[in-house]
């Protein structure tokens, strides 16, 4: 990973995984598409708020999925929270 391009590489992986794998690039990712078989991923994409104009960068993550045939939608789901009802100072000892 450099500043101006991220390179993701899962052999053998199923789209769960994949999806998985997106998610840790800042959001949430589900995968909805019902695929079981397995891939060799390799993906490089820019992150967000780098210009990807130049010939040499990486494409946007819309731009380099959508070469592999996929894209992302926004969508709203179930979410795990943790909610903190009440806190106290420790006693001391």
């Amino acid at each position: 990973m450099s500043s101006d391009r991220i390179t993701m590489d899962l052999p053998g992986a199923g789209m769960a995984e994949f999806a998985r794998s997106l998610a840790r690039a800042g959001r949430p990712v589900v995968d909805k598409t019902g695929i079981k078989e397995k891939f060799d991923f390799h993906l490089k994409y820019a992150p967000d708020g780098v210009d990807a104009s130049d010939d040499l960068a990486a494409p946007p993550i819309f731009s380099a999925l959508g070469e592999l045939g996929l894209r992302l939608e926004p969508d709203k789901g179930p979410r795990d929270f943790l909610v903190i009802d009440h806190v106290e100072r420790p006693s001391g000892n």
